[in-house]
């Protein structure tokens, strides 16, 4: 796997990053409030697998598939979710990147309810580092945006994502593209390594792998380079 793309003005980047698994770990939080606080209702204790694949048996709400996401929103609105921290080696990196490239949080939040903790999240950790915060409302249908609509809007040259589903819809906005000489060159980094995100085999061969934040910085000095990008070099 090998591309290149060009950019609009010298080597700085417009670079979108996810914030939940991305920048700050919510999931495990989640799950363990959820087995500590329904667990009587639950056939096992809930793992990461279960986050975005789980049945309502899963949940122990089978009667009423509803109240699970009920429970886990009612969680994301209070003090101890919000209190949650940056993971260290992610605000590190996005510290350097914002110094060469402009920084965007993309994020699957619903602005109506978790605006406020993110914005305060941002200037508590990244302070003058992100030049924006966008919400797609992911798990509200009313309200849900794509992320492939807000990366065209902003101009990135580069996607950050523990979703491989996002990243492809990025790729195919690419690719239905009716000027090739017009398209704006999206990189997709598919980042970490969690049990929701498809086998290798299972996504586009574009998406590029990086499990860590080490590798991301090494992945995307080679973009800004516009040196060809492999998934040897950006998982070491």
């Amino acid at each position: 796997m090998e591309y290149t793309t060009r950019l609009d003005s010298g080597n700085r980047l417009v670079i979108a990053i996810d914030c939940d698994e991305v920048i700050v770990e919510t999931v495990g939080p989640i799950l363990r409030h959820y087995n500590k606080q329904y667990g009587a209702d639950l056939p096992a204790p809930l793992e990461p697998k279960h986050y975005y694949n789980g049945t309502p048996y899963d949940w122990g709400v089978a009667n009423d598939p509803q109240e699970g996401a009920r429970r886990v929103e009612a969680y994301t609105q209070s003090d101890e979710f919000a209190a949650l921290v940056p993971e260290e080696t992610a605000v590190a990196a996005i510290r350097r990147l914002a110094a060469q490239h402009s920084i965007h949080i993309v994020t699957g939040r619903r602005e109506d309810q978790l605006a406020t903790i993110t914005q305060q999240m941002v200037d508590t950790y990244l302070p003058g580092c992100i030049d924006g915060i966008h919400y797609t409302s992911y798990f509200n249908e009313q309200q849900r945006q794509d992320k492939s609509v807000i990366c065209e809007r902003i101009g990135a040259n580069v996607l950050i994502d523990d979703h491989a589903k996002h990243l492809n819809t990025i790729l195919a906005m690419n690719d239905e593209c009716p000027a090739p000489a017009m398209r704006r060159i999206v990189h997709t980094i598919l980042f970490g390594d969690y049990p929701w995100q498809l086998c290798p085999d299972e996504r586009d061969s574009r998406i590029i792998s990086c499990p860590t934040w080490s590798a991301v910085e090494r992945t995307i000095a080679q973009i800004a380079q516009g040196e060809g990008i492999t998934e040897l070099d950006s998982t070491h």
